[in-house]
């Protein structure tokens, strides 16, 4: 689909951004973001097809992300981003799609509405999702049950305000407290956001003690 970017974000994932990206390729043009990898991440994807962004130094994920949108924004209608590390279906873009094609603003895959599913997830790691979107949604008064979630899209007019008033730049959080900080931003403005259920693959990335403080202290500052 000529009118959707996927925007990946990558870190060390030689093994895996290849079949990533030739799967993603069924649904628009992919856009991966290659954040000072050393595995050689960024010949893997470009092999694959990819536009590739390449950080030479770590920028973190926040920042991988926004120079992807900037990327895509301006070009194409709609914007999906994605794991590298296979957590996400490619298969499941075409129902994140569905809503921004009939108007909707941003769509989040969700792990925790009906119709979802999740795969290898241990109790830890899903009570750390489950906690943290529940903390954010008291903080905030965000209506949104997975407000972690990294499987998103967006109509690229919306991205494109938020560029132009300096929201993306500004985002506070560098790690993955950027995924609800985003969202945050978005439903000040009003958009209209839908959550639609996914199939989560948890992989071995972790969470640690830095990831959960730069998280308590965006919260702080939304």
């Amino acid at each position: 689909m000529i009118d959707v970017a996927i925007v990946i974000a990558a870190r060390n994932e030689a093994d895996n951004i290849g079949n990533v990206v030739r799967a993603a390729r069924t649904w628009g043009s992919v856009i991966v973001v290659d954040n000072a990898s050393t595995d050689g991440t960024a010949d893997e994807a470009w092999a694959a097809g990819a536009d590739v962004i390449s950080h030479e130094q770590d920028t973190h994920i926040k920042q991988s992300y926004v120079d992807g949108f900037k990327r895509a924004a301006r070009r194409f209608p709609f914007v999906v981003q994605m794991d590298a590390g296979k957590s996400h279906h490619p298969e499941e873009i075409r129902r994140l799609l569905m809503p921004l094609r009939a108007g909707i603003d941003m769509t989040i895959g969700s792990r925790f509405v009906a119709g979802s599913h999740l795969n290898n997830q241990g109790l830890r790691r899903r009570l750390l999702s489950v906690a943290g979107s529940a903390l954010v949604r008291r903080r905030t008064g965000m209506p949104i049950r997975d407000l972690t979630s990294g499987f998103k899209a967006y109509r690229c007019e919306l991205l494109q305000a938020l560029d132009d008033d300096g929201v993306l730049d500004g985002l506070k959080a560098r790690a993955h407290a950027f995924q609800f900080e985003l969202t945050h931003a978005i439903w000040k403005r009003g958009a209209t956001i839908w959550e639609v259920p996914i199939t989560y693959t948890a992989t071995g990335s972790s969470v640690d003690l830095r990831v959960i403080a730069e998280a308590l202290r965006t919260l702080w500052l939304l």
